[in-house]
């Protein structure tokens, strides 16, 4: 994923940051009550609506969620101490989509999200940390129209996502931090549901799963899986 590299335990690490000092617990409070949320919306949905809910044209979301970032380690970083920890995120998008026979749908989406969630892995000698700050996707959508009854679609995302955070790598003996700013891209995959409140309204729950690419070095693996809803504007 990164460019430039920490030595960890005389190993030489992509490094990604965190601010470990940040209320893990909280975080995971905000998160409960953002999901809590997103379900009680979906559960007042009029799904009877008679509004002509088209799928096809321009659209816009405004959305907010979670974001959960997770580090893999392999090889010889296998087993190191390692925390993950998710964050709320807001964000908007922009797409279009067409329907065509039997009810299928296909178009493309333009996707931007704050996030805080962060990890950490550490050896005992030194810590190195990430702390996310935006994501971003371009994604293909395909899917099918439900029921023009109930304005309900389903589709899947398919596309490319980027990350911009900080890293720090702090040793545990001198105190001594380093830190920089990071980027990467990875390949994303997802679904969402909508479903059409007005002719010109409507909401959706969206999971989005990104892996990104591997730096300099391959025994470390950053993904990160949002998990958002949000209203639906269409033009």
């Amino acid at each position: 994923m990164p460019n430039k590299l920490f030595i960890l335990n005389n190993k030489l690490l992509p490094i990604i940051k965190l601010t470990v000092c940040r209320s893990k617990n909280l975080g995971n409070i905000i998160n409960k009550k953002i999901i809590f949320t997103i379900i009680a919306l979906f559960s007042i949905l009029p799904f009877t609506a008679n509004a002509q809910y088209s799928p096809n044209g321009i659209y816009a979301v405004l959305e907010a969620g979670t974001v959960q970032n997770k580090v893999a380690l392999s090889g010889d970083l296998a087993g190191l101490a390692k925390t993950e920890n998710s964050s709320g995120s807001f964000g908007a998008a922009i797409g279009y989509r067409a329907l065509v026979s039997n009810n299928l749908i296909f178009g493309g989406e333009l996707n931007i999200a704050s996030t805080n969630a962060s990890n950490t892995v550490n050896d005992g000698v030194s810590v190195r940390a990430y702390e996310g700050d935006l994501i971003s996707g371009l994604y293909l959508t395909g899917g099918v129209l439900l029921s023009r009854e109930t304005n309900a679609m389903i589709y899947a995302l398919i596309g490319v996502s980027s990350t911009k955070g900080d890293s720090t790598l702090e040793n545990l003996g001198t105190g001594n931090i380093q830190s920089i700013e990071e980027s990467g891209e990875g390949f994303s995959f997802g679904a969402a549901v909508e479903f059409g409140l007005t002719d010109n309204f409507g909401v959706r729950a969206k999971m989005i799963h990104t892996k990104y690419n591997e730096g300099d070095s391959a025994d470390l693996r950053i993904s990160d899986t949002s998990i958002m809803g949000g209203l639906v504007i269409k033009f």
